[in-house]
């Protein structure tokens, strides 16, 4: 099967891209998209794109960085080549057989801001700085807006170093900026990547791209039931009268869709589908778009699971589990392929908790409580700040009481998978909160 990729570059580098991908014959059809800092974002160009192509590689970390952070629920794979030690230990060379490099002292490269060495450090004594991590962006302030600031920022640095003859010449990570600077007569270079590194990452998003289809097309089942307050109160007749709304109301889903099979089960309907059809329906596990669309076309309320596996049965038993959390929390889960329970979907905090709790058996066994309540307490105690918690906290995160949530605490430490570390006070009145933390021990 051929895919289609998409390569986002920028127009300094485009050229030597096309001469490397000209000597590739890869097994793909592939499109080069320009990027043009100062005229369209990068986000722009991107949504340029085709829905129909299958991945996108990018000239620059940086470039890869942005689009993740700018479109958090993209199906495609996005993988960026970049420039390696080599690419710059390659101009280096260029540059010294030119007869230009006199003074390496005289040599500004923005690979090395921040990193406290000079190239000629970098270059013949041994270090263990990557120069992959001098590429990467500030997760926490990796957006467009952040990118273009960075692009204007650098642009500005490197004009006032030269225009204040502070170097002899430049060499720089920012492709994009290597036009404009030469047209002010700034001598700057850029570390072109080679034919094998970009044969590399063409490989790699290939493999990536295989990988991808074949996980979108892992069995996956949809259990939506009908949920009723009292439901020895609610006759037959009324019963199936609620099935075939929501029969009615699958159908105005669904659509001509080839790839769902709708079933009756006991509680209300099974949808069988691919697990690529169940990212569509949650936004990649975050949202539940099933749950608000029956909630606009039925006057009773659902309870929906999302299962998928490895095969269709751990797909439809992942379900059954996944709508048993539901139909307690009155919000959606899912139980994906590696076992974990997600959700509550459509809450600001959607919580992956493993089924099976990373704790000794015996000690499961010994606390009362299930596995799954087990995990949603340790998977939420890690994810604080400095892994530790109080009774409070969990009632708050896990939508309990207070009473219930330090019955969960005292459970676990009692049979050692949780340890008081200290007590918190919150008020001046009431006893002080005793403050939890997992005690790490090896697995038999």
């Amino acid at each position: 099967m051929s895919y289609q990729i998409a390569i986002l570059a920028t127009d300094f580098i485009k050229p030597q891209i096309e001469a490397c991908l000209s000597k590739l014959h890869l097994d793909c059809d592939y499109r080069i998209y320009s990027y043009r800092p100062f005229e369209l974002d990068i986000a722009q160009v991107y949504r340029t794109i085709p829905e129909e192509v299958d991945g996108v590689l990018t000239c620059s970390t940086l470039f890869a960085q942005v689009l993740q952070s700018a479109f958090p629920h993209e199906r495609r794979v996005i993988l960026p080549f970049d420039i390696d030690d080599a690419a710059l230990f390659r101009l280096y060379v260029k540059l010294l057989d030119a007869g230009q490099l006199k003074d390496l002292s005289r040599i500004h490269s923005d690979f090395l801001e921040g990193f406290q060495v000079d190239l000629h450090t970098f270059l013949t004594m041994e270090h263990d700085i990557p120069l992959s991590d001098t590429m990467r962006m500030d997760p926490s302030r990796c957006s467009v807006e952040a990118l273009q600031q960075l692009e204007q920022e650098q642009y500005q640095k490197l004009l006032q170093i030269w225009n204040t003859n502070q170097v002899d010449f430049i060499i720089t990570r920012f492709s994009e900026l290597v036009p404009t600077l030469r047209g002010k007569g700034v001598p700057i270079f850029y570390p072109y990547p080679n034919l094998d590194s970009i044969k590399r990452a063409c490989s790699q998003l290939l493999h990536d791209i295989e990988l991808q289809k074949m996980q979108e097309n892992l069995p996956s089942a949809i259990h939506i039931n009908i949920w009723t307050s009292e439901p020895g109160n609610v006759t037959k007749a009324a019963f199936e009268q609620r099935c075939a709304a929501l029969q009615k109301a699958l159908g105005q889903l669904i659509g001509d869709a080839l790839d769902h099979v709708v079933q009756r089960q006991h509680f209300g309907f099974e949808i069988l589908t691919s697990r690529k059809t169940v990212v569509q329906y949650t936004e990649n596990f975050t949202q539940c778009h099933i749950s608000a669309f029956l909630a606009q076309h039925l006057d009773f309320k659902t309870y929906i699971g999302y299962g998928i596996g490895q095969d269709i049965y751990q797909a439809r038993l992942n379900a059954i589990h996944a709508v048993r959390e539901a139909d307690i929390t009155g919000r959606s889960h899912l139980i994906n392929e590696k076992e974990e329970l997600i959700g509550p979907l459509g809450e600001e905090h959607v919580l992956a908790v493993p089924i099976l709790p990373k704790v000794p058996h015996r000690a499961v066994t010994r606390t009362g409580l299930s596995s799954l309540t087990i995990s949603k307490v340790l998977t939420i105690l890690n994810d604080m700040p400095n892994r530790r918690i109080t009774a409070q906290e969990l009632a708050m995160k896990l939508s309990v009481t207070r009473r219930g949530a330090n019955y969960f605490l005292k459970a676990m430490t009692n049979t050692g998978i949780l340890r008081v570390v200290s007590e918190r006070r919150t008020s001046t009145r009431g006893r002080p909160e005793q403050v939890y933390e997992q005690v790490q021990e090896e697995l038999p």
